[in-house]
């Protein structure tokens, strides 16, 4: 009877670990965007869960018909592949539970037999391979990823581009940016085929695509209106400030040799010889000198400047010689969307005033009058504008934000001391949430003035963003997806959003940064934040968790929108959704009862414990977070396992 009873438990303890490890949730680790050869069999990367899930199945939810997903491995195939831009998504399921992933494959023509797919960690390069010699190309892989990375350092995020390529066309000579960047051959110029592609079309047009974060219509307005699209002045005069990237791309690269790829006889042989092309400058000085000629002559800076828009770079690489890279650095601190007020750039309303605007703000950013190098070349400036630039500069100056960090693609925010994620392409609500939290984050909240601030000018320009905002239930009822009610969403006065979905973008229309309900159907881009051991957000700025005093339940209380350290210790645990709870009362209906409340989030973390429930049930804790009110009940909504110490 004993063996019986033995054999019943032991079938029912197995039972019950089946189901709860069919009942562990299911979530993919991110998954890249690739890129894809047409009519050339593709088989993709293997895509990762972030935890150990058994009997998981793989399926598209999303793509192109005639591409298929091992049910086991989750890997993609196509066999011959079409071309064009694919939104594709791989679903995971175990049990009960389920994500996708969302990512772009993209493929492009086949213009030769002998074309391959080369990557590096940031870019997918489609060379003909005889472009390749051999293995030169794969030595400088580092080299080549070390110019995309002090890019999106200069800058300060990474294009809206899904990944990208850089995309050979035989038959042709020239380069063009956007995404895949494509690159000629030579064309009639075989002999120029060799380094161009690699010295002016890849670091060249590659600048480009990160420049058009920094432009901004509205403030450099051009004066060519039919020149085409929304190009810009500073467009015009300084092409989009390329010379300029690549100078300063280069700099870095010989200050880590080991680090830029350098290191083989290859990549220093390349690296000078691409050096004379672009610190030699004898090209340059003599547009320089051509410049300053026709200027003398009477033609127009403007005139002059559309013959040769090299002079700029040339100038750039002076003014470095001078003041090294952090000269550049804050120039373009100056620019960004996040940098100074509209209203300087508006006051340029003409030519003479945008070139003597430019030179006020290179001036600014070196800390030093240029203006005696500049005139050395036939610039003329008018100095009483001059003047009233540079005491509106100066005063602008003080009001800005510090300068936020860009590391592997987050951007650590001066405010909060959170960091934020650019995703490089666009999707809907739900599926932006869901990558968000394969990013091991949230769709950006925001929960005070400083915070709108910072977000709306640092990520308002690439509009529609994504909030983590929806209204549950269509019933007016506006939360975050921490959980946090949202009382006074700031809703943009030009539209009242009715008959909208039940979410809600960060706008680019003006008010700008200004939140929309938008349409049905809205893709718009996502923006993550995670909390990296940062505290919860406020009005304030928040101290750190050891900077509190911990106190008691009862006094944390009357501190509501406050952050502080509260002392308790955890007599009942509960679960809701994908939120956990930890509650001071064995009965956490009571209305003394102070909640804990832990978001998926924290989860995500990698120094979460497994069982956040079992780990600190019974255990004297310290939290430090902002205090809310849930139905007349105390709370701290935690977002990262540093929040929490055990005492």
């Amino acid at each position: 009877m004993g063996g019986i009873r033995s054999l019943v438990v032991l079938v029912i303890a197995c039972y019950m670990t089946k189901e709860c490890v069919h009942s562990q949730e299911v979530l993919f680790k991110p998954y890249r965007c690739q890129t894809a050869i047409a009519g050339v069999s593709f088989h993709g990367l293997t895509p990762e869960l972030q935890s150990k899930n058994t009997g998981v199945t793989y399926s598209l939810g999303k793509g192109p018909s005639s591409l298929t997903i091992d049910p086991t491995t989750g890997v993609p195939s196509w066999q011959s592949p079409i071309e064009g831009r694919h939104v594709v998504r791989i679903i995971a399921t175990s049990g009960n539970n389920s994500d996708e992933v969302e990512w772009i494959l993209r493929v492009v023509p086949k213009y030769s037999d002998t074309v391959a797919i080369v990557s590096t960690r940031h870019i997918d390069f489609v060379l003909n391979k005889p472009m390749l010699r051999g293995n030169a190309f794969i030595e400088r892989k580092a080299m080549l990823d070390k110019t995309w990375e002090s890019y999106a350092q200069l800058v300060g995020q990474e294009p809206i581009t899904d990944r990208q390529v850089i995309l050979w066309k035989p038959g042709n000579y020239g380069a063009y940016a956007g995404n895949p960047i494509t690159l000629g051959d030579g064309g009639a110029h075989p002999e120029k085929s060799e380094n161009d592609w690699e010295r002016w079309g890849f670091t060249h047009e590659l600048a480009h695509n990160f420049n058009f974060l920094v432009r901004t219509p509205g403030k450099w307005s051009s004066v060519h209106e039919n020149e085409g699209f929304d190009t810009t002045w500073m467009d015009r005069y300084l092409h989009h400030l390329t010379n300029g990237n690549v100078a300063y791309a280069w700099r870095l690269r010989k200050q880590d040799p080991a680090g830029s790829g350098l290191n083989t006889m290859e990549a220093r042989q390349f690296a000078n010889w691409f050096e004379v092309g672009i610190f030699g400058r004898g090209t340059e000085r003599k547009n320089a000198a051509s410049f300053k000629k026709m200027t003398e002559a009477g033609t127009t800076m403007e005139d002059a400047a559309k013959k040769h828009n090299g002079i700029y770079g040339f100038l750039m690489n002076e003014v470095m010689d001078k003041h090294g890279e952090a000269w550049m650095e804050e120039f373009f601190r100056l620019i960004r969307h996040d940098g100074l007020p509209d209203e300087i750039f508006a006051s340029a309303n003409n030519t003479m005033l945008k070139f003597t605007l430019l030179v006020c703000l290179y001036s600014e950013a070196a800390g030093k009058d240029l203006r005696p190098l500049f005139k050395q070349y036939g610039f003329r400036f008018d100095e009483e504008y001059y003047k009233s630039s540079q005491k509106a500069i100066a005063e602008a100056k003080k009001k800005m934000l510090p300068r936020d960090v860009w590391n592997n693609g987050w951007l650590k925010s001066p405010v909060n001391g959170h960091e934020y994620r650019i995703l490089t392409w666009k999707t809907d609500w739900e599926q932006a949430n869901r990558m968000a939290r394969q990013w091991g984050g949230r769709l950006v909240e925001i929960h005070s003035d400083l915070e709108q601030e910072w977000v709306a000018r640092r990520f308002a320009h690439l509009g529609p963003v994504w909030l983590g905002l929806r209204n549950l239930e269509g019933k007016n009822d506006w939360r975050w997806v921490s959980g946090q009610q949202e009382p006074s969403p700031r809703w943009n006065p030009n539209n009242p959003g009715e008959n909208s979905a039940n979410y809600a973008i960060l706008g680019a229309a003006q008010p700008r940064g200004t939140w929309r309900r938008p349409k049905p159907n809205t893709q718009a881009v996502v923006l993550v934040e995670r909390l990296r051991g940062a505290t919860e957000i406020s009005s304030k700025k928040a101290p750190t968790a050891h900077a509190l005093s911990a106190i008691s339940t009862d006094a944390a209380r009357n501190k509501v929108g406050e952050v502080v350290t509260v002392k308790l210790k955890v007599r009942s645990t509960g679960a809701s959704g994908q939120m956990m709870f930890l509650n001071s009362n064995a009965n956490y209906r009571d209305d003394s009862n102070f909640a804990i409340v832990i978001m998926d989030t924290f989860l995500a973390d990698e120094k979460a414990p497994a069982n956040p429930r079992a780990f600190y049930n019974g255990k004297s804790i310290e939290v430090t977070g902002t205090v809310s009110l849930y139905q007349a009940r105390a709370r701290i909504v935690v977002t990262s396992p540093s929040q929490i110490t055990t005492r």
